[in-house]
């Protein structure tokens, strides 16, 4: 009876153990979803803004004609027909203007450039360019040791008014008797002073 116990107890062990271990063909595991990591607004990738540089502003440099006469290559000299004379009388007075460099070279000497004057100390007394006098460019070229002259006449009296019936005709006071001073100039070239004696 001992065997025969023994053995009904070894049954029951094995039911038991096979009872608690059994599973169920049928049930599969789902595997658990796992969420996908989203992207962090930190974590995106930052572009960073395009700077333009603007182009620097070259600066503009003035071109020199090479050809050009300087002031210093060119000889600028007014000479009265007279230097002594009676007041109120008119004066024939030329402007020469001379190239005195070894070459070749261009000037504007036009009536824009031009001017000849009388003055009494720093009181202007009588100019070419007062009463609308002429005006406009002229470019000469000028070979070595060329020269061109032109002529104004000086009616003797003061360009500090103008006639109003004749034209480019001054009607100022007539200078009193003195010493003045007669200048030729074209562009920055002034002449050296001739002196005229009025009596």
């Amino acid at each position: 009876m001992v065997l025969g116990g023994t053995v009904l107890a070894v049954l029951i062990v094995f039911y038991s153990c096979n009872a608690s271990g059994k599973t169920n063909p049928g049930a599969q595991s789902t595997p658990t979803p796992t969420a996908s990591p989203s992207a962090s607004p930190s974590a995106a990738a930052v572009v960073a803004p395009v700077t333009e540089v603007s182009p620097t502003p070259t600066s503009t440099v003035p071109v020199v004609n090479p050809q050009a006469c300087t002031d210093a290559e060119l000889s600028v000299t007014a000479v009265p027909a007279k230097t002594a004379l009676a007041k109120g009388t008119e004066l024939q007075i030329t402007l020469l203007i001379k190239n005195i460099s070894n070459r070749a070279c261009n000037r504007d000497i036009g009536a824009d450039q031009q001017e000849l004057r009388i003055v009494l100390g720093t009181e202007k007394i009588w100019s070419s360019d007062d009463c609308d006098g002429p005006t406009g460019a002229e470019d000469r070229n000028f070979p070595a040791g060329h020269e061109r002259s032109y002529q104004v006449i000086w009616n003797g009296k003061s360009s500090s008014s103008c006639s109003k019936t004749a034209k480019r005709t001054p009607d100022g006071p007539v200078p009193a008797a003195g010493d003045y001073q007669l200048f030729g100039r074209v562009g920055t070239d002034l002449s050296d002073a001739v002196v005229i004696k009025l009596s």
